[in-house]
Order: structure tokens, then C-alpha cells, then sequence
């Protein structure tokens, strides 16, 4: 029987099945390259994390210094001897312990003066040079010759080749002098060449010249000289990580702190990772609504089967078998043709860079493609679910009757708005905590962060903020909408008339792709508004690219450079944005097909092919760009309320002489700066929307004709 209902069920919503299975696949496949890329991103920076000896389990940091440092570090200062000492019997006893250090200083080719060396920039390194010693992995980091040692640097191949430089030449030392001169600290030999970082997106961080252990930290106490400063007052931080933590690390009693050291910010895949998460939530949100819409077009057919016989478990059981098999179909299409595409893509980046510092395979795990045939199987079964199960509850006799008008349908369920006002903005507080701080610097606030319970405490208060956000912007939007419904009834035109009593009549068909619109469009425009903040408070800063853009808007100029990622952000805003539209579109199709009758109604109370049209566009867009406008005003504000950054100031020699966090107020007092970036993303999220909306137009059928039809 039910094998005999599921293949009626497929010939009866052939459609429904076909079009919901391809646009499933479509959306899995897009999450689960966006999950992809991310995984392989990881698997890229934890490669080059290996091959640097900085992927253990234990990792501190601490800070070498050779006389008074000038600067105070709360952190196990030591000096280059006691350090080297710790190193050497921690690996004796097994720790695995590898350590690297940043430097101020530079390395110029030979024959190019310091002077000319500013001047240069786009084939000279324009970051500092580190250092690293202990459990490294030089076969795997070197592309040919040696790791350094006393007065030797290894540099980076693709910077030695653009040079003309090889292993066995001299080189320069240099560091930045008073008024910002470019002062020379003598020469060094180059030992061998260091494999280069990846281009494109997945790029990690990476050194471009590694000065030999033994001589950074004389190098650096004379680069403090260049520069005015007692050089017994320098004070270098050095990463250690350590596979396993051995007594002689135990005795440290050293604070335990993660590190992304090799992690590259301005490659794409974090933001890939947030757009797949936000689609993936949408989608989930978008199938309800899509459950809902199917559900008032199955009553019917669902009621004649119990007519004949059919009993409620079984078509509860063939709906979900129906569900099963196009949530697995879309889930196997989509992850496999994501998993293809990745493999594509990294063998052309294997190709183009043959000598990377990059993994040789594709480094995603059988699991992850299990998991995103999972989340399809989810997604179906919510959308599968829905209409089985208010179908079901239906009894027969009254699925068979004419359908409801549409006007005498009641508003969609609300609850109270208080108890979940309570608890988000308790929540939302603790999170604030979290990322702004406490007041005072000393303190149980401070202790409580650096405890272990830290870490459980802050995620479920994240979760709990989550939650509770979605809630509050569900509540939101169904308020909105059924505002808007109530503005456009009192209006006397006809179209705006059929589109209100529409609303007011389904309006859980439009709230809910509402919020989800609501939501995209915040996440969206707090990354936005995170990325222009930051980049305006780094527009002054000498040693970071990012240069203000469009100067000529006054208040209304934004940063940008190398590392802010707008163009990136904004495609996968257009991606998910269109994805999102696309899915709403079909809730709304479904939706409409299952209320022919109001078209009937409509069409012989003299409402014409264009007025139904326009009617169609302002029930399905309205809604989603009124989403879309109150999710931008949402992320706008978080974004500022969770600012938090720090700024330096230096003095002519190019010490920091100052550091001030910046924080909401900054934020919020420089927030026109984010206007450009902002309104590009908001107009390509009100972009796909108007594409939905006139698609709902045109496929709108010409309500005399089904009137001309009803007659004959």
C-alpha cells in the first residue's frame, strides 16, 4: 500500500518533487563548497603549521629580553640563553617544542641601497623577518639548500627568484631608523629557499625570510639602537608549541593560549564559512514556509486517499519516504558535485604553484560530505514533514469542502515579547561582556577569563544569544508583515488591496521568508560593517595597506586594501541572497497554487492581468525586502555594539608610543565610513529580491482567462 501511495504521490506532485529536488541540490551544493574550502583552508594553514613545528597540543607564549624590558609583559619573560636552555630540555624529554618570533627587521637585496628600498616595495618583503628553532620541519619549509644558522637567512623562492637572488648570496639586514629611515645592519648569507605560500584564496600566512636562531636577538637589540633605544630594553615575543607537555613545561606554570599564527584573514574561506552557515539556516527556515505552502496544496489529495481507504500512518509513511528519497538525491548530487569542484580547483592550484607550501591532495574528510547529505536529509524531512503532518490531522470530509476565502483566515499565531526580550538581552549582555571586557583590568572578570569553565560558559551563552536573536527576528517580522498587510488593505487601489488581504490572510507563508531574509541580510551587514571599521581605524596606520578610498565623500570614505575582503564578501552575499530568493519563490509558488480560487474570485471582481501581476510582486517582494532593510539596521548596530580594536600611534623612529582601544562609541561616531560598503551589499540583497518579485509577476496567470476558462 504505501509503495503503491508513493508512486501516486510522485505522479501527482511530479512538479513539486522536481523542482524542490533541484533546489535542494543547488543549495546543498553551494553550502558544501562553502564547507569544502573552508575545511581545505584548514587543512592549508595546518600544513604549514606542521611544517613549522607550531601544531601541538601545548602552546604559550613568552618574552625574550636581554636586560630591564621597557615594556611591560604579563607573560614568563626570559632571556635568549634560559630560553634556549628550556627548548633543549623540553625536547630531551620528548616535548616536541618548536618556537618562532616576529622581528622588526627586513632583508634587502644586494645591490639595492635602504634608501631605494621603500621605493621598491612590490618585489622587496614589506613585513618583519622571524626566526624559528626547535622541531621544524626544514625538509618539508625548504624548497632547496639549508636552514639558517649564525648570520644566514633563508628567503622566500618566488621573492629570491623576482630578485635574482640565490642560496649562497649576501644580503642586507635592515631595520627602520629615526625619522623612518631605512638603516643597514650589516649582511648576512642566504642558506636556502623557502617554499612559497599558495596563491589565491588559500593562501595561509607565511614568513617571506627566516634569520638564523642564533643571531635574531643580537640583530634585534642593535635595530633598537638604530632606532634611539637602549638596546638592554628590548623585549621580543616568541610562540613556543609543543606536541606534548613535559615536566620542564609543566614547571613553567605558563598560561595555555591558542594561536592563528599562520592563518591568513584576508583569504575568503571564513567568509564562505559564514555564508554557508547562514544559507544552510535559511534553508531550514525556508522550509517550513515551503512545508506550509505544500501543505494546502496536498489536503486534498491526501483526503481522497483516505477516502479510499488509505489510513493516516501509511500516508504519513509514504510522504516520508517520499521526503527520504529526494532529501538523499539532493544531498549525494549536491555534496558529490561539491567534492568534484574542489578537486578541480585544487589540482589547478597544485598546478600553478608545484613548489607551495600546500597539502598534495584534497584534505576533506569522508565525513564532511556525510554530514552536508545529512543536513539535506533534515531539510527535506522538515519539508516533508509539514505538509504530512497538517494533512494528516485533516479529516477528510472537510479537506473535500471549498476552500476558505483568504480574508477570513486568521493572523498568524504571536506570543508574548517580554520573557524573550528578558532572556535575549541577558544574553546579548554576557556577549558584550565577553568581547568588550569588564571594567578594571584586575579582577574575577579577568580570572574567570583565563579559567577553564571559560570556554563551556561562552558557548552556551552564544548559543543562548543565537536563539534567541532567531526568535526575536521571527516575532519581528511577523509583526512587520502583518502591519504591512493592514497599511496596503486600507489603501483603495485593487492591486495593493489583493496583495494585503493576501498577506493578512497567509501571513506565516510571508513571515517566515521574511526572517530568514532578515537574518541573511544582518549577518551580511555585520560582516560588512565589521570589515569597514576596521579598515577605517587601519586607514592611518603606517605599517598596515589599507588606504582611504574616495576621500572626496568627506564623511563617507571608506578604507580598503589588500586584505578587506568586500569583493568577496559581497559575491557570496549575491550567492546566498539569490539562493535564499530562489527557495522563498518557490514557498510562494506552491503557496498560490494551492489558492486558485481568490485568482477566480479576484478575476471576476474585475481585478485585470496587470493589476494581479503587480499584486503577486508586492506579496512576495514587499515582504523579503522589508526583511531585508530591518536585518541590515540589526547587523548595523551589532557590529558596532561588539567593535573592538586597537590603535597605535608611533613615534618617528617607528616605535608604538601609544595604544588605545576602540571600541562602540568609536564605532557608532564613525559609522558613515561603512555607508559605501554597506548600501553595495544592501542593494545586491534588494537586487535579488526585485528579481524574485518580478519573476512571482510573470508567472502569475491572467485571472480573466481563468475566468473565460471556469465559463466555458
Amino acid at each position: 500500500m504505501i509503495r503503491q501511495l508513493v508512486g501516486e504521490q510522485l505522479r501527482s506532485h511530479r512538479a513539486y518533487v522536481i523542482w524542490t529536488t533541484a533546489l535542494l541540490t543547488l543549495a546543498i551544493g553551494f553550502a558544501s563548497f562553502a564547507a569544502f574550502v573552508g575545511v581545505q583552508q584548514g587543512a592549508v594553514v595546518q600544513h604549514v603549521a606542521s611544517a613549522h613545528g607550531m601544531d601541538g597540543g601545548w602552546n604559550t607564549a613568552v618574552a625574550v629580553s636581554q636586560g630591564d624590558p621597557s615594556v611591560d609583559c604579563a607573560c614568563l619573560t626570559v632571556t635568549p640563553a634560559e630560553l634556549n636552555a628550556l627548548l633543549g630540555e623540553a625536547n630531551a624529554e620528548g616535548a616536541g617544542i618548536a618556537a618562532i618570533t616576529d622581528t622588526g627587521l627586513t632583508v634587502i637585496p644586494a645591490g639595492v641601497s635602504p634608501a631605494d628600498w621603500l621605493d621598491q616595495a612590490e618585489t622587496h618583503p614589506v613585513y618583519g623577518a622571524s626566526a624559528t628553532t626547535g622541531e621544524v620541519d626544514w625538509p618539508t619549509l625548504l624548497e632547496s639548500g639549508d636552514a639558517p644558522g649564525a648570520g644566514q637567512v633563508a628567503v622566500d623562492a618566488q621573492w629570491a627568484a623576482d630578485n635574482g637572488v640565490a642560496a649562497g648570496d649576501p644580503v642586507t639586514v635592515a631595520t627602520f631608523g629615526i625619522g623612518r629611515d631605512v638603516v643597514s645592519l650589516g649582511t648576512v648569507t642566504v642558506s636556502g629557499l623557502l617554499r612559497t605560500t599558495a596563491s589565491g584564496g588559500y593562501a595561509a600566512w607565511q614568513e617571506q625570510t627566516l634569520i638564523g636562531w642564533d643571531s635574531v636577538f643580537d640583530l634585534e637589540q642593535r635595530a633598537y639602537a638604530a632606532r634611539g633605544a637602549d638596546p638592554d630594553e628590548s623585549l621580543d615575543m616568541v610562540m613556543l608549541s609543543a606536541q606534548r607537555e613535559t615536566p620542564s613545561l609543566a614547571a613553567l606554570d605558563a598560561d595555555q593560549v591558542g594561536h592563528d599564527y599562520f592563518l591568513d584573514h584576508g583569504g575568503p574561506s571564513s567568509y564562505l564559512l559564514i555564508a554557508a552557515g547562514v544559507l544552510v539556516i535559511g534553508l531550514i527556515g525556508m522550509a517550513f514556509a515551503v512545508g506550509r505552502a505544500q501543505a494546502q496544496a496536498r489536503t486534498q489529495w491526501v483526503a481522497t486517499a483516505r477516502v479510499l481507504g488509505a489510513r493516516r500512518s501509511t500516508v504519513v509513511a509514504a510522504t516520508a519516504v517520499e521526503t527520504a528519497a529526494v532529501g538523499l538525491v539532493a544531498g549525494v548530487l549536491g555534496a558529490g558535485i561539491a567534492y568534484a569542484a574542489l578537486a578541480i580547483e585544487w589540482a589547478g592550484v597544485l598546478s600553478a604553484n608545484p613548489d607551495a607550501l600546500i597539502p598534495s591532495s584534497v584534505a576533506v574528510a569522508a565525513w564532511y560530505p556525510l554530514g552536508m547529505v545529512a543536513v539535506s536529509l533534515v531539510i527535506a524531512a522538515i519539508m516533508g514533514a509539514v505538509p504530512a503532518f497538517w494533512a494528516a490531522r485533516v479529516t477528510p470530509a472537510a479537506a473535500l469542502k471549498p476552500e476558505t476565502p483568504a480574508t477570513s483566515a486568521q493572523f498568524s499565531r504571536t506570543v508574548r515579547v517580554w520573557p524573550l526580550l528578558v532572556v535575549w538581552g541577558l544574553a546579548f549582555v554576557v556577549v558584550l561582556m565577553m568581547v568588550q571586557g569588564l571594567p578594571g583590568d584586575t579582577g574575577w572578570g579577568v580570572a574567570l577569563h583565563y579559567s577553564s569553565a571559560y570556554g563551556l560558559l561562552r558557548w552556551i551563552v552564544l548559543l543562548a544569544a543565537g536563539v534567541t536573536s532567531l526568535a526575536m527576528i521571527v516575532e519581528i517580522m511577523r509583526r512587520v508583515v502583518r502591519a504591512t498587510a493592514v497599511a496596503l488593505e486600507r489603501s483603495s487601489t485593487p492591486w495593493m488591496l489583493t496583495a494585503g488581504a493576501a498577506l493578512r490572510g497567509r501571513p506565516a507563508l510571508a513571515s517566515a521568508p521574511a526572517a530568514v531574509l532578515a537574518l541573511a541580510s544582518g549577518v551580511a551587514m555585520y560582516t560588512v560593517v565589521a570589515i569597514s571599521l576596521t579598515a577605517w581605524s587601519e586607514t592611518w596606520e603606517p605599517y598596515v595597506s589599507v588606504d582611504p578610498q574616495w576621500e572626496a565623500l568627506g564623511p563617507f570614505a571608506f578604507g580598503a586594501g589588500r586584505f578587506v575582503g568586500y569583493r568577496t564578501t559581497l559575491v557570496e552575499v549575491a550567492i546566498v541572497g539569490f539562493l535564499l530568493v530562489l527557495v522563498a519563490l518557490a514557498a510562494f509558488t506552491a503557496g498560490r497554487h494551492a489558492t486558485r480560487a481568490e485568482s477566480t474570485a479576484h478575476a471576476a471582481l474585475g481585478l485585470d492581468a496587470r493589476a494581479a501581476r503587480l499584486a503577486s510582486a508586492v506579496q512576495f517582494g514587499l515582504p523579503l525586502a522589508l526583511g531585508v532593510v530591518v536585518g541590515a539596521a540589526l547587523g548595523s548596530a551589532t557590529a558596532c555594539l561588539m567593535f573592538s580594536t586597537e590603535s597605535r600611534t608611533y613615534s618617528e623612529s617607528g616605535d608604538v608610543t601609544s595604544k588605545t582601544m576602540l571600541g562602540p562609541a568609536w564605532a557608532f561616531t564613525h559609522l558613515s565610513h561603512t555607508v559605501v560598503p554597506g548600501l553595495a551589499a544592501l542593494l545586491v540583497l534588494l537586487g535579488s529580491v526585485a528579481v524574485g518579485a518580478t519573476a512571482a509577476a510573470l508567472t502569475t496567470r491572467n485571472p480573466a482567462r481563468l475566468v473565460e476558462r471556469i465559463a466555458a
